[in-house]
């Protein structure tokens, strides 16, 4: 008997971490006017560069840098309902895993399709999805997130990332409060201009 599936449960989780980072050491130190041959910051900026993007990523929804992830559901969808891939920009779908019963499957190509541009795994014509239970960890897609390199990156992704980094480093306590203020202005116009279409 098949379990209407109301709440899929999305987690997500990523399983490649990305193998550069949108800035470099050198890009941070030009936004700080640091001199290229001073390199007794470049371990904090490198740590800063790091928590910055991964900030960013959390704000926007993109993901930088190609990047692999598994979207987990308890279930498919219990009608025709498309499943929103929550990370952009989608380059490829690996694979949709599923459990029915005991036994594992994978969906085959021929029943949904990645449109890319809408972050959706959406159904192919006169096709539905698995009539499967509702369990725990039962549908599982693996796709890849992300820009193919650094120079691909948007610009305005870039600057948000780099006003962070700019901020951390020049506040390190966190202690300096409304100095800042005119830089989280900045951030937030950028964080909310890549979150819509048009701003504001």
């Amino acid at each position: 008997m098949t379990t209407t599936v109301y709440d899929l449960n999305p987690r997500l989780n990523r399983t490649t971490a990305p193998a550069t980072e949108p800035v470099s050491v050198a890009d941070a130190k030009k936004q700080l006017e640091i001199p290229a041959s001073d390199n007794e910051h470049d371990d904090h900026l490198t740590d800063a560069i790091i928590a910055a993007r991964e900030q960013v990523e959390k704000d926007t929804d993109y993901a930088c840098i190609s990047q692999t992830f598994e979207l987990i559901l308890d279930g498919f969808p219990s009608d025709d309902r498309s499943i929103l891939i929550p990370v952009r920009p989608v380059t490829s779908l690996t694979t949709v895993a599923y459990e029915d019963g005991s036994t594992s499957k994978t969906l085959a190509d021929s029943v949904a399709d990645l449109d890319r541009r809408k972050r959706m795994l959406a159904l192919k014509y006169d096709q539905e999805w698995p009539s499967i239970e509702q369990q725990t960890d039962a549908v599982v897609i693996t796709f890849v997130a992300g820009y193919a390199s650094q120079a691909a990156v948007p610009r305005l992704l870039r600057q948000a990332i780099l006003l962070q980094v700019g901020k951390w480093f020049e506040d390190r306590d966190m202690m300096m409060g409304g100095r800042y203020e005119d830089m989280d202005v900045a951030y937030e116009r950028i964080i909310r201009r890549l979150m819509r279409s048009s701003y504001p």
